[in-house]
């Protein structure tokens, strides 16, 4: 977007959150509707699992050779994984993941120095996920804690068959989230903490998927007046309405909230800046009638507080009448609203 269109968007945005023609600060609102469970499937590979190596401590991370595991990891015995993360909901990503597991061995028949338990799981995790955007981007961290192998957590997503975790919270995009999470697939190859992880990627490693079952803080919403959506046309800012609905293939202004953190960054509680422009560091998306609608520009709208703008283009075959629109950030979806196309 040009620094003059800005401009101008910014002015029209402020006319329309500031109350003139049709809406009024106060009476914007998010929806009251429960929005849809929010479940991220995160795909991670170079999958390599370290096993502490007690025979040489100052030897830990020098050797450049492919190390061979522990054999037999005894009971009390500590475990970390080192992960790349490469996609979340079958979109590109990056960023890391860090597990750090203590190895116990509960058995309703244990063997050997397993441990007697009504339960079967084999090691305790504690596991950070540091989550990027293709480009480098940071979107935030998920930090979970419970236990691997073993059925699935009760209540999680059905893909989740392995392993019981709790989702202790986050950053970023994610922070003050909550929820639960299991395991899909996990492969991956044990060696020796001698081994240097500098060769992780160059190494045999295997891979890691993660559903996450989320309850956020906040969801993206599309804000609401007491004449609709806050849902306008770009050219002129006048409101989408039954007599003035949108068209296919057209260009609309969306005001949500709940977008989260933005790039340059502003700190929490304090108003959006028009210069520099605060733009949204999530990866957002549109839906109408749950077909993707290209997004042109997400930011903040200036000398407000969670209150962000949103140019998106009608997908050029969307049905007429009432259609359904729904807005995301790091893959949390809102509710949905209705807005007529003709």
């Amino acid at each position: 977007m040009s620094s003059t269109k800005r401009a101008r968007s910014t002015r029209l945005a402020q006319a329309v959150l500031g109350g003139l023609a049709w809406a009024t600060l106060a009476g914007l609102q998010a929806s009251a509707q429960t929005p849809a469970a929010t479940i991220l499937t995160v795909e991670m590979e170079n999958v390599v699992q370290y096993q502490e190596n007690f025979a040489n401590p100052p030897k830990n991370g020098s050797s450049t050779n492919m190390e061979a595991p522990i054999t037999s990891p005894a009971t009390f015995f500590p475990i970390t994984f080192i992960a790349d993360i490469v996609a979340v909901n079958g979109k590109k990503s990056k960023g890391t993941t860090v597990a750090r597991g203590y190895w116990v061995g509960l058995s309703p028949n244990p063997s050997g120095s397993q441990a007697i338990a009504d339960v079967t799981r084999f090691l305790t995790l504690d596991t950070v996920l540091e989550i990027l955007q293709a480009d480098g981007t940071s979107l935030g961290t998920l930090v979970l804690a419970g236990v691997a192998a073993g059925p699935g957590t009760v209540g999680a997503p059905k893909s989740g068959l392995m392993g019981n975790f709790v989702v202790t919270g986050g950053t970023g995009a994610y922070v003050g989230v909550r929820g639960q999470a299991a395991t899909s697939i996990q492969t991956g190859r044990a060696t020796s903490t001698f081994e240097n992880p500098i060769n992780r990627r160059t190494f045999p490693g295997g891979i890691w998927k993660l559903v996450i079952q989320l309850i956020p803080l906040n969801t993206p919403e599309i804000l609401s007046t007491t004449s609709g959506p806050a849902i306008v046309h770009s050219a002129d800012f006048s409101p989408v309405t039954t007599g003035n609905p949108a068209r296919r293939g057209e260009i609309l202004t969306l005001f949500a909230s709940g977008l989260g953190p933005t790039r340059p960054g502003v700190d929490a509680g304090q108003p959006f800046t028009a210069s520099p422009s605060q733009i949204v560091s999530s990866p957002v998306n549109v839906l109408v009638n749950g077909e993707a609608g290209e997004v042109l520009y997400s930011g903040g709208s200036p000398n407000t507080v969670d209150n962000y703008q949103v140019n998106f283009r009608v997908p050029g075959d969307v049905a007429f009448g009432l259609a359904s629109v729904q807005i995301s950030a790091a893959w949390v979806v809102g509710a949905e609203v209705k807005i007529p196309v003709q």
